[in-house]
């Protein structure tokens, strides 16, 4: 959504993405869009029919007729299966019974007597609203998720709310709106919040499904409008008029009591992609969560009470991409309560380090005489950093490099090393320091078959295994026979399957890969979790790069803090050698930046745990077959964990704001922000309940 973090230096995204194998890389250059996989998605269809197999003379009866337009008011339609073989699926089948007949043994099969039919008929509506409306409090917290895969908007909008909800375990159904008819008001009442995915409803079905969801509002209900309201029928149902002007969509903010961390934080869009946002004209009930020009005059989502419920929209499609998890998650968060889990992880890559020096003068501060470069990075940069690690408590992550060129291995072991140089006594260093030294690459290439912007293409993996092998004896006399790393940070964060079978035959010992979490162009980001194509590794992606949280990458830092819950950067020592990296700042002008993103981080997440890129190996795999159950109660939410990680596992819950919130059972509570109304817990199992009054 802002500035690609893939400027930042010599990489680009990795070709990888969870329950799917990719295609290959094209040859660059290339601006194909990746086709990210959904998530596993539980699709519904509400119920619209009860069958109805009685003859026509019962039909005519009073009591049936009075039953039918029950049924209709109810979103219902009567079926007369008349004893087919194979009736259609439908709520309930009823039958009527002819004078002397016994009632059906089959169970599903509701029979009704010919004499007084009224009573039987009176219970039979009872239970057929009892089945639309589901269980009664305390019933399991659910979303009901529409969507469908008509335009770019709608098919990402559907692809990334199934992530949301799967990051987030939310128990969420979807229903494709293509094939929908009709949805009765009382099935829909059993669900918290309803998310509309799409910029624009099927026309034969928009006027009956904004009333439907007018109606759910005005009950209570919660409405989520993540696609715009540029659609005449979805903005009918916020009561916003049509749009006033238009302007360029450049920059824009959100209230930090909806975007925890977003206090003086503004969002550049760069000017090629700097769309018009049409401008809106909010009622005054409405509350601005984000917006351009100020807010109010520019809005981009709002949220405003309609009846008893809640709706929350957003004007323009901003949310339909993969860095706008969060802000989803948070739109619905902010429609109704409900509980996400988090995965805790702050975690601190330091690529291409320890790394080779190439004698090149550096100026590390104005004014002052230049010095080469790799006498830089072991007398001044490893100091500073050294000492910010111990200040912030940070488990950073080292990933070792022999070479930035397309040394290949035929033409031997490169000597960047050498006893005596800086390169050696900075790796020396690192590693007498106690921290995780694992491995980048031979040389800076990405293990592809394919010859583009990021390898120059190994001839195979025959090859690559030469590399990895030299790499690996290479490791051993920098840093000790006993060391061997156990994960791979990927050249420019990219690396095809071959290349993962070529690694785990050199380095049996890796089962981390570490690529990039956004998408570039025609390569996918990770997922965190198994590899889908080498499932002993596990997949631990990075998401922001260099020395600055500010409008070209907070958005993206903001919202991957709230899903999935982490916070995973790198830098690298040459970030001051490159002009875009430095942003022209000396390295004292960078180390405080640096030094700023990590204090902003803290003070909106102080719980992460740090963790290395090993450390959080054991952890996903603990955290994905971790049990998250949430019910809903009438003034809170009782939450059941089962098979914790290690050190539990952590959720937060948005309670209605100004709201006195008590937290009962087996949770410990890690962090709460009234004025965000936010609550962090963490759980080591059992059950807790979260009250509000």
């Amino acid at each position: 959504m802002a500035r690609s973090v893939r400027t930042a230096c010599r990489w680009s995204w990795a070709l990888l993405c969870v329950l799917t194998v990719a295609a290959p890389a094209a040859a660059a250059p290339s601006t194909r869009k990746p086709l990210r996989p959904a998530a596993a998605m539980q699709w519904v269809t509400p119920p619209t029919l009860v069958d109805l197999e009685c003859p026509d003379r019962e039909i005519r009866r009073p009591e049936w007729v009075a039953f039918g337009q029950e049924l209709d008011g109810m979103g219902l339609e009567v079926h007369r299966s008349k004893g087919a073989a194979t009736p259609p699926p439908a709520l309930l089948r009823v039958r009527c019974l002819a004078p002397g007949e016994a009632p059906s043994p089959d169970p599903a099969i509701r029979s009704i007597s010919a004499e007084n039919p009224a009573p039987a008929i009176e219970r039979l509506l009872h239970e057929v609203r009892d089945a639309l409306r589901g269980e009664s409090f305390p019933r399991p917290s659910r979303v009901l998720l529409m969507g469908w895969d008509d335009g770019e908007v709608s098919t990402t909008l559907l692809r990334e709310a199934s992530w949301m909800a799967t990051y987030a375990r939310l128990m969420a159904d979807f229903l494709d709106l293509r094939h929908l008819v009709r949805v009765p008001d009382l099935w829909l009442s059993r669900y918290d919040a309803v998310v509309v995915l799409t910029d624009h409803l099927p026309a034969a079905i928009a006027e009956s499904l904004v009333a439907t969801l007018r109606r759910y509002l005005e009950a209570g209900g919660a409405v989520v409008l993540p696609g715009g309201i540029d659609d005449d029928a979805l903005r009918s149902l916020t009561g916003v008029d049509g749009a006033s002007g238009e302007a360029p969509l450049r920059a824009w903010t959100c209230d930090p009591a909806f975007l925890p961390g977003a206090d003086g934080m503004v969002f550049r869009i760069p000017e090629a992609d700097a769309d018009p946002m049409p401008l809106y004209r909010l009622p005054t009930e409405a509350r601005v969560l984000c917006g351009a020009r100020g807010g109010r005059d520019a809005p981009l989502a709002f949220r405003i009470s309609k009846g008893r419920g809640t709706l929350v929209a957003w004007t323009v499609p901003l949310l339909a991409d993969k860095s706008a998890r969060g802000l989803l998650l948070l739109s619905l968060m902010e429609a109704s309560p409900l509980v996400s889990a988090l995965m805790d992880m702050h975690l601190f890559f330091v690529d291409d380090c320890p790394l080779p020096a190439s004698g090149r003068p550096v100026q590390v501060e104005a004014g002052a005489p230049e010095v080469p470069d790799g006498e830089f990075y072991r007398d001044r940069w490893w100091p500073d950093i050294h000492r910010l690690v111990q200040d912030h408590s940070l488990r950073p992550t080292f990933a070792f490099v022999l070479t930035y060129d397309d040394h290949m291995p035929d033409q031997g072991t490169p000597g960047t090393y050498a006893e005596g140089s800086p390169s050696l006594d900075l790796a020396r260093a690192i590693s007498a320091a106690g921290y995780e030294v694992d491995i980048h690459g031979f040389n800076h290439q990405s293990l592809s078959l394919v010859r583009n912007e990021w390898s120059v293409g190994w001839s195979g993996i025959g090859s690559m295994r030469t590399a990895l092998a030299m790499l690996r004896t290479e490791y051993q006399r920098v840093f000790g026979k006993d060391r061997v790393p156990r994960a791979y940070v990927a050249p420019s964060n990219f690396v095809q399957r071959v290349g993962k079978e070529a690694l785990r035959q050199a380095f049996p010992e890796v089962e981390v890969l570490s690529t990039q979490y956004l998408d570039e162009g025609p390569i996918l980001g990770q997922e965190f979790g198994p590899d889908p194509e080498v499932p002993a590794l596990s997949n631990v992606p990075r998401i922001s790069s260099e020395h600055f949280l500010d409008g070209d990458n907070a958005q993206e830092v903001l919202d991957a803090l709230v899903l999935p819950g982490v916070f995973s950067h790198f830098i690298h020592p040459d970030d001051l050698l490159d002009p875009e990296r430095s942003r022209g700042r000396d390295w004292p002008g960078m180390v405080r930046e640096l030094t700023s993103l990590l204090e902003k981080v803290d003070r909106a997440h102080p719980w992460l745990t740090r963790r290395t890129a090993v450390e959080a190996s054991p952890h996903l795999r603990q955290w994905w077959k971790a049990g998250l159950r949430v019910l809903r109660e009438s003034d809170g939410l009782l939450v059941r964990v089962e098979n914790p990680p290690d050190g539990g596992l952590t959720f937060w819950v948005r309670p209605p704001r100004d709201r006195e919130v008590r937290i009962q059972g087996s949770c410990e509570e890690v962090f709460r922000s009234q004025v965000e109304s936010r609550v962090v817990l963490r759980s080591n199992g059992g059950a807790c309940g979260i009250f509000w009054r």
